[in-house]
């Protein structure tokens, strides 16, 4: 494809999503951004400015690990995509892990 872009093609859906789960990847400190290509679309025309992160929110009170809390949170920091259950269910914890997406274009735009 163009200049530093790769076209990869997995022939298991169990291996495309263990990538798509797994984000964000990193290569000798740089990182890597995927996108699904539906079928007809373009790749030269997506525009890869947004990627997956796991964030961990720590110090909140007790009772402040819901979902409707880890939505918020999510949506104030980029886009709510999901949050770790398993971190709240082990007992009594001050932080949880959220899964957001985050626009990385330069300069970095905030939300109004």
């Amino acid at each position: 494809m163009e200049e530093k872009q790769i076209l990869f093609r997995f022939y298991s859906e169990i291996d495309l999503n263990r990538v798509m789960e797994g984000m964000p990847w990193f290569l000798i400190d740089i990182l890597l951004f995927f996108h699904r290509l539906l079928r007809g679309e373009d790749p030269n025309m997506v525009p890869l400015w947004e990627i997956v992160f796991w964030v961990q929110i720590h110090n909140l009170p007790i009772g402040f690990t819901s979902e409707g809390t880890a939505r918020q949170l999510g949506d104030f920091i980029g886009k709510f995509m999901d949050y770790d259950t398993s971190v709240i269910t082990r007992g009594v914890s001050k932080f949880m892990r959220i899964r957001v997406l985050l626009d990385v274009r330069f300069p970095l735009k905030r939300k109004k």
